[in-house]
């Protein structure tokens, strides 16, 4: 079985923001559905792990942007599994235009949840999951963790229905639409993104986000997190610039 995975991708009228480019959350739903084909391919979809009352779960996701592509662009998808390590599947992917351009690139880490307890399962080979690993030489490096900053604006969200996913929990990619409905609106391009999940938000819960901005040298970084009560829910980075 092909370790490298890819599919063709025109971008459509409902994919497109108001400036006419792929909108984030879309691309980051659709490079986990590309991930999902393949992880079927191998034979460990979501119809064989949830037999093992298993689920898989996006725990984060670092993403570079040279460009994004606009409305009725053709692309291709890519996608490969990186080595497991102590219960986590790194994931690498790519967004390459029609001449060969690469347009993006993301790595992603992925996890095994259990249905009932909701805890992580920290040894899938015990439960008969493997993915083959494949090594390109392009693969984008992790980023350092997160930290918790000072936020000096804050307001709420209630999670509704439509923002779940088949997990029961907000979408991985819905984090990406609360973040750019919040977060002042940019003339400079997006950059570089990082998102970290610390705990699921279920249906109805209200969660308190808070944000915060600096400069960069040629743009501007902004932090966004979120918690219910003391717990935090996620952590993001969004780079803007030249």
């Amino acid at each position: 079985m092909e370790s490298i995975y890819q599919h063709p991708f025109r971008v459509r009228y409902c994919d497109v923001t108001a400036g006419g480019t792929l909108r984030l959350s879309r691309l980051l739903a659709e490079w986990q559905e590309t991930g999902m084909v393949q992880m079927e391919q191998f034979g460990q979809g979501n119809d064989v792990t949830l037999r093992r009352g298993l689920l898989w779960i996006i725990s984060r996701q670092n993403l570079h942007i040279t460009r994004l592509p606009a409305l009725d662009e053709e692309v291709i998808l890519r996608t490969w599994p990186g080595e497991m390590r102590h219960g986590l599947f790194p994931r690498y992917y790519e967004l390459e235009a029609a001449d060969g351009t690469l347009l993006a690139q993301a790595v992603s880490q992925w996890s095994l949840l259990h249905c009932d307890s909701r805890t992580i399962e920290l040894r899938p080979q015990d439960c008969g999951v493997y993915l083959p690993p494949a090594v390109t030489g392009r693969e984008l490096p992790r980023s350092r963790s997160l930290r918790a900053v000072d936020t000096d604006h804050s307001g709420t969200f209630t999670v509704p229905y439509s923002f779940l996913d088949l997990n029961g929990h907000m979408n991985n990619a819905r984090y990406l639409d609360l973040a750019q409905d919040v977060l002042p609106r940019q003339t400079l391009p997006l950059r570089d993104l990082q998102i970290e999940y610390h705990h699921e938000i279920l249906d109805g819960e209200t969660l308190t986000w808070g944000w915060t901005q600096q400069p960069l040298e040629n743009g501007t970084r902004f932090y966004f997190q979120g918690a219910i009560a003391d717990q935090p829910c996620f952590r993001l980075q969004m780079d803007y610039g030249e």
